[in-house]
């Protein structure tokens, strides 16, 4: 089966190169996440037992919760992509790739929460760090949203395409 120019021999290693690509990048995000819980910890431990000001502490639980939000995301989806399993049937296989690939999996409420207490966290601290935070978050959201529509949606089209085309046999 044939469709905009790509078939399923074609198609499949670009899916797998694209969910390298992405375990990779998850894989490193789930360190980083790691070092920040941990070092946000230790620091509310710190500042909980130096006795520091309680907006300190607050601002501390803010960011602890927000960094914790977004792990449990990146977590599931890295291991989403990292056992992909290309070995089922084809239409099993074009179907799940399609699940991994949607713009706003079901868990997105995790990130959102998550970055809700990050930019919570950073407004209780001053205003520079939450106007720094929410500046960063949009950028990302457009450069994400940017190398979705020009790398991952045309994969995405050409698999519901053979989908509907395996459907129709």
């Amino acid at each position: 089966m044939k469709t905009n120019n790509l078939d399923i021999t074609e198609l499949t290693p670009k899916i797998q190169k694209r969910d390298r690509h992405y375990a990779k990048l998850t894989g490193i995000l789930k360190i980083a996440y790691i070092v920040f819980i941990v070092l946000y910890a230790l620091n509310l431990l710190i500042e909980y037992f130096t006795g520091e000001p309680t907006r300190e502490i607050v601002i501390s639980i803010f960011y602890l919760l927000g960094f914790s939000s977004i792990s449990v995301y990146i977590f599931i989806y890295h291991k989403k992509l990292k056992y992909a399993n290309y070995a089922l049937p084809t239409l099993q296989m074009l179907k799940e790739f399609i699940k991994r690939y949607r713009i706003f999996p079901p868990i997105t409420w995790v990130v959102v929460l998550g970055i809700v207490f990050l930019l919570t966290g950073s407004y209780l601290k001053d205003i520079t760090t939450f106007y720094v935070f929410l500046i960063s978050f949009i950028l990302g959201i457009i450069v994400g949203f940017i190398i979705y529509f020009i790398k991952d949606k045309p994969l995405v089209n050409a698999a519901k395409q053979l989908i509907k085309e395996l459907e129709e046999v």
